[in-house]
């Protein structure tokens, strides 16, 4: 077993990586929720209707998204901060590879 040590974290890629979760998170609460909320409420009868009501719903909750990747991308570069100086502290942390 090969043990390797974490010393540090990059600021900006985890930043960047917990941005892409906000924003797939942010699409999934503003797109695929209320489609399925839709389609279970029975509305779904007419197909004219049913498109009307998605691209009203998604185009009301585009901001969501983009509030969903800010809001990801600023805690994602506070965790990592927050982060190296734990693992300063600590002298890092140990994962044990094959």
């Amino acid at each position: 077993m090969k043990k390797l040590i974490i010393n540090k974290i990059g600021v900006l890629g985890f930043a960047n990586f917990v941005a892409i979760l906000g924003i797939v998170t942010g699409a999934i609460k503003a797109v695929a929720l209320p489609v399925l909320a839709m389609l279970a409420s029975g509305t779904a009868a007419d197909v004219n209707a049913v498109i009307k009501g998605v691209a009203d719903i998604v185009s009301a909750d585009v901001s969501t998204v983009v509030g969903y990747g800010i809001g990801g991308w600023v805690t994602g570069a506070v965790y990592a901060w927050i982060a190296n100086i734990v693992l300063k502290a600590t002298k890092g942390f140990a994962i044990e590879t094959k």
